[in-house]
């Protein structure tokens, strides 16, 4: 039967009695193997029919205890009654037991019979130290017991001499009691009031995880719109944009021999500017549906997807005057991995690599490092500084606001390149110093197309 201070003050009520109730299902265990012995006792001094009296009567007095006991603990109020009782029959028998020792005549059978009655005092308080009614109730047999047998044994004035120490035994007895109650009074308290302490901070943590949960169900819900939003936009803003720079070829195709140079220059400005601006617009889409991408793995010739991505770039690498220089080593084909995606990533190193570059050299070297595949795109243009590669893969970032004004861009392109380097398995660096130019490489893991096909 668990036993706790689960409350501030037992007393005289039954939260009291119940705590010394937990308690004597504990300890009265002990009482019957003790009453055998102490039965061996009475056998040698009167016989084996008083002992066996004796027995019985402590045996049946314990039975009774230990079920109404078990009852009594969460039990109505008249088991709680009953429990009251046999704990005065039991400390009843037990203190006969210490007369019969006495009755003894002999020396040691009075000392025997002292320390039992003393034994019953100083086990009725640490039993039952939290209610002071069942104290007095099992405190009165042995005291009471303790009292008469020190004054019969003395006359006159002896009987004056032993009334003081008998008196005295009893004092002490009441002392233990009263500290014990009033040590588990406090101990209680004390309890009682960390209980309420760790309630309280348990029913904040609580609070607070539900607004935390609640704030952040707003926030994937805002998340959640503003994706939709931009991905809206995108879209009509994707399909006017392309239906302008369509047009814009056609009609630059149909004046190239009829309209001045002029004319024919002013629609290839509109072509560029409506291609750079349906760039910023699909980095925006693809930024947006970040947490939404999927990789879509196939058998891919990394080789031939790298030298036309090059040449997809090659334009913006001319407009500023720069060499596009192209390095890629042997076995890159037949790998298993997402051609989109790794074309993005590698389009965007390059572009911005073109971009930040002017009348210098951009090289793109490829080639296998163990299980690995290693793209490193590396310009000769204006470097980045210390400060700057701090934010470099922030979303919006892009250098300082002088270069942001200077070269233009969302500054999206690397944060979506790092995006994808994870989902393919990978990862993108960086190093620079400024004014030497910087080098990006992009590594990921080399699976074959047969191994990709039986992991699929």
């Amino acid at each position: 039967m668990h036993f706790a201070l689960s409350r501030p003050y037992g007393g005289a009520g039954p939260d009291g009695l119940r705590d010394s109730i937990g308690l004597e299902l504990k300890l009265g265990l002990m009482r019957p193997p003790l009453a055998l012995v102490m039965s061996g006792v009475l056998w040698q001094v009167y016989g084996l029919a008083s002992a066996g009296i004796w027995l019985a009567g402590a045996l049946i007095a314990e039975f009774f205890a230990y079920i109404i006991a078990r009852r009594a603990i969460d039990g109505p109020p008249a088991w709680r009654l009953g429990y009251r009782g046999i704990g005065v029959v039991t400390s009843v028998i037990w203190s006969l037991f210490g007369v019969l020792l006495w009755m003894s005549g002999s020396e040691a059978g009075r000392l025997a019979a002292l320390c039992n009655l003393f034994g019953i005092a100083l086990y009725a308080v640490m039993v039952c130290h939290h209610d002071w009614r069942q104290l007095s109730l099992l405190l009165a047999p042995p005291c009471l017991t303790l009292l008469a047998l020190l004054i019969g044994h003395a006359d006159g004035a002896g009987a004056l001499l032993t009334l003081g120490p008998s008196l005295g035994l009893i004092l002490v007895v009441c002392v233990v009691a009263y500290v014990c109650h009033d040590t588990y009074r406090k101990l209680a308290a004390a309890q009682a009031t960390l209980q309420n302490e760790r309630d309280l901070l348990e029913q904040r943590v609580i609070e607070r995880t539900e607004e935390l949960a609640a704030a952040t169900a707003r926030a994937e819900a805002a998340n959640t719109a503003k994706s939709q939003f931009l991905a809206n936009m995108s879209h009509e803003l994707r399909t006017p944009l392309n239906a302008i720079i369509n047009y814009a070829e056609i009609v630059e195709e149909d004046v190239v021999d009829v309209a001045p140079a002029s004319a024919s220059a002013d629609l290839g400005r509109i072509r560029t500017a409506g291609r750079h601006l349906l760039g910023l617009i699909t980095d925006v889409l693809d930024v947006s549906n970040m947490d939404a991408m999927r990789i879509v793995r196939a058998e891919t010739d990394v080789a031939a997807l790298l030298r036309e991505t090059v040449e997809g770039v090659r334009g913006d690498a001319e407009r500023n005057n720069n060499a596009l220089l192209v390095d890629i080593g042997d076995g890159l084909d037949g790998l298993w991995t997402d051609p989109t995606r790794l074309r993005q990533c590698v389009r965007n190193l390059l572009s911005n690599a073109c971009k930040f570059t002017h009348e210098g050299k951009v090289r793109l070297v490829a080639r296998r490092e163990g299980d690995a595949l290693v793209v490193i795109v590396a310009d000769t243009g204006v470097g980045i500084s210390a400060e700057q590669m701090t934010t470099l893969f922030q979303p919006f970032v892009q250098g300082d606001n002088s270069n942001t004004r200077h070269f233009g861009g969302a500054g999206l392109g690397l944060v979506i390149t790092r995006r994808l380097a994870d989902l393919l398995g990978g990862a993108v660096t960086a190093s620079s110093k400024p004014g030497e130019g910087a080098a990006f490489t992009l590594r990921l893991p080399i699976v074959s197309a047969l191994a990709g096909r039986a992991a699929a």
